[in-house]
C-alpha cells in the first residue's frame, strides 16, 4: 500500500478548512531545535488575507491584507503593538505604493509600464530617491541620497545570433 498517496490529502484536509463563505483557514506549527514552537494561522477569503503568528514566548503578530481590482491595503502589527501599513493603487499600467512604518516615516514607489519600457521611481523616508528606466535591451538606474550625492548605473543587453 502506498501511504504517500493518501497521507498528503489527509494532512491538507486536517490543516485547511473551507467555510460556506469561501474562506480557507490554514494552521501550521514550526518547532525549533530547542523544542520552541511558533504557530501561524491564516484565513483567506475573496480578496482578503488575515494572518496571526504566535511565538514561543506567547508574543503575537498580525497581518491583514485587502485586495481589490484597483489596489491593495495591508497592515501589520508586531508583538509590542507597533504597526506598519502599505497601500497600493493600480491604474492604466501604473502602480503607486506608499508604506508607513511604526514611527510614521513613509516611503513611496511608483512604477509605470508601457509596451517595451518601464519607469520606476521611489523616495525613502529620509528623502533619498531611486529612478529606473527600462527599454528594449537597456536599463538606467540613478540613486540619490538625502544629501544630494547620486550614482547612476547604465546597462545595455545585446544578443548575438
Amino acid at each position: 500500500m502506498k501511504t504517500h498517496t493518501w497521507i498528503f490529502p489527509a494532512v491538507v484536509l486536517l490543516t485547511a478548512s473551507v467555510t460556506a463563505f469561501g474562506q480557507a483557514t490554514t494552521t501550521g506549527t514550526a518547532t525549533g531545535p530547542a523544542g520552541n514552537t511558533d504557530t501561524r494561522t491564516a484565513v483567506r477569503g475573496k480578496g482578503t488575507v488575515g494572518v496571526t503568528n504566535t511565538g514561543p514566548a506567547g508574543g503575537t503578530s498580525t497581518r491583514a491584507v485587502d485586495r481589490t481590482s484597483s489596489g491593495t491595503t495591508g497592515t501589520a502589527t508586531g508583538p509590542a503593538g507597533n504597526t506598519a501599513s502599505r497601500t497600493s493603487t493600480r491604474s492604466n499600467g501604473t502602480v503607486s505604493t506608499t508604506g508607513t512604518g511604526p514611527n510614521g516615516n513613509t516611503a513611496t514607489r511608483t512604477a509605470t509600464r508601457t509596451p517595451g519600457s518601464a519607469t520606476v521611481s521611489g523616495t525613502g523616508p529620509a528623502g533619498g530617491t531611486r529612478n529606473v528606466e527600462r527599454g528594449k535591451g537597456t536599463a538606467s538606474a540613478t540613486a540619490t541620497g538625502p544629501g544630494g550625492n547620486s550614482v547612476t548605473r547604465q546597462r545595455t543587453v545585446t544578443t548575438s545570433k
